[in-house]
């Protein structure tokens, strides 16, 4: 229970409040801070049983706070109420709830506790705290805190921490979002899903993923899962569990453990490469191609070492046929298997503004390209690919192949990897070595509606019929060891 620790006029000429601060009688804001001094005023009671989670508690409460910059609170269990399951990942347990929080002093000078839907994150086999939990924990607070935000809202809010009584796990009491996740919401809503709706969508994904870069931090387990759909054209990023600093040591060996989602990860993680900025930028381009189709990316397929292996041999989703080319374009730039060929979030978030001018979708094509003749060509793509897309709801063509159909062994919860990764290392030693079968050259998107040549950069295409012959039959012996590589797997 939050204890407050005001003053105020006992004559009962007023119902003013004194800050405890600077004793000036001042309105005193939903965060319990004063108007003139931006003192907090009150007493925060961090009581976890974990002294790590006290002093963070207790260290995100300052006197320099400025109006509406929030802080955390220790919240007993007993204050939530109607505790019902929503979801699960591979290491948490998420609940919605009702939360009757303090929402600071009236001029009666009563405390306002009005109910606030909200939900919990339970952390499983979390009853001792170790590193990784006040990792998310504070994560989770930086990011979500109005201190941080030199952009627009688009992560997850946090407002404090509590303990189920029952398990003895910590859980993190999270801004409920009704809509859930991205992948959920456009599922179920694909048909009404617009390509202004897609265009909000990336630029609040990108502006969320360009403000953890900002801050030097990789998020690592990117996926349409940790991003939930406020409204058709508002997202934010939640879940910061694997999140860790840039410049930290992440070679990634053998013993480590390697968690993710297989569709979503870079390939080079599946061979021990270290995560990096450019891991986050693939995973984007996943989604990017999630919102084009409505399905999760590789849905009909096992997500096992074959799965791998074709996606180290640059297996890419079909793209559908109402993509935009400037659409494409970026996306397949993100998914590029060479690390530092893929754009950074700043690119991303500078080549991606092309696309807002098409959010005014009211404006008239002579308008556009009068005064905007420098958009008028990606303007136009989008209106092309938004008329492309209401004919094929229309006729009812499917978007992807298998469509409404996910294979029963595929998993879209993060997961380690560790034992997949050694069955094919054991059975394919070359694989990590630099000189291994499946490698960036035969990186191929495997659109059937593009042919092979185009899918490399700066390729010769001039080179000699010899080279032609070689290369001719390089690939087919390579074919050969694809396959007999892939029946160790079946």
């Amino acid at each position: 229970m939050t204890k407050i620790f005001y003053t105020r006029k006992l004559d009962g000429s007023d119902n003013n409040i004194k800050c405890i601060k600077c004793k000036r009688r001042s309105r005193i804001n939903s965060s319990h801070i004063c108007y003139y001094c931006h003192g907090i005023n009150s007493l925060i009671v961090a009581n976890s049983g974990n002294i790590n989670i006290d002093d963070f508690i207790k260290g995100t409460q300052s006197s320099k706070n400025r109006i509406g910059d929030r802080f955390l609170e220790w919240v007993p269990f007993k204050e939530f109420k109607n505790v019902k399951k929503i979801g699960q990942g591979g290491f948490s347990q998420i609940f919605k709830a009702t939360w009757k929080f303090s929402d600071g002093i009236g001029n009666n000078g009563r405390v306002r506790r009005p109910g606030r839907e909200i939900a919990l994150k339970v952390i499983n086999n979390s009853q001792n705290v170790d590193t990784e939990f006040l990792n998310e924990l504070k994560h989770t607070f930086q990011f979500g805190s109005r201190l941080s935000c030199r952009y627009k809202e688009n992560i997850i809010k946090c407002y404090g921490v509590t303990q189920d009584p029952q398990t003895k796990n910590y859980a993190f009491v999270l801004e409920y979002i009704p809509n859930g996740d991205l992948h959920h919401y456009i599922h179920k809503n694909f048909e009404n899903f617009t390509w202004k709706s897609k265009i909000c969508y990336l630029n609040d994904i990108i502006g969320g993923i360009l403000k953890i870069h900002d801050k030097k931090i990789i998020h690592r387990d990117l996926h349409s899962g940790n991003i939930l759909a406020k409204h058709e054209y508002s997202t934010i990023i939640s879940d910061l569990g694997f999140s860790q600093p840039a410049n930290i040591d992440s070679n990634l060996t053998r013993k480590s453990q390697i968690y993710g989602i297989i569709p979503y990860m870079a390939p080079e993680l599946f061979k021990f490469q270290p995560y990096s900025y450019a891991s986050d930028i693939y995973s984007i381009g996943m989604i990017m191609w999630q919102m084009t189709s409505g399905h999760r990316p590789f849905h009909d397929q096992e997500h096992g070492p074959k799965l791998i292996l074709d996606i180290l041999d640059g297996k890419r989703p079909e793209i559908t046929e109402d993509t935009p080319e400037c659409w494409t374009n970026l996306m397949t730039r993100c998914w590029h298997p060479d690390p530092s060929r893929r754009p950074t979030i700043y690119e991303i978030s500078k080549l991606s503004k092309n696309f807002q001018n098409y959010e005014n979708v009211h404006l008239f094509e002579d308008y556009v390209k009068k005064h905007h003749p420098d958009k008028y060509d990606v303007w136009l793509e989008f209106k092309k690919a938004e008329g492309k897309r209401l004919e094929m709801i229309i006729s009812k063509k499917p978007f992807v192949k298998n469509p409404g159909y996910e294979h029963p062994n595929s998993r879209y919860y993060s997961t380690s990897l560790n034992s997949m990764l050694e069955s094919i290392s054991s059975t394919i030693p070359d694989l990590f070595s630099d000189n291994n079968l499946l490698s960036n050259d035969n990186f191929d998107i495997m659109n059937t509606n593009s042919n092979r040549e185009n899918n490399f950069e700066n390729s010769n295409h001039n080179s000699s019929v010899e080279t032609s012959k070689k290369h001719f039959l390089d690939e087919n012996q390579n074919d050969f060891k694809r396959r007999k590589i892939v029946e160790c797997f079946r």
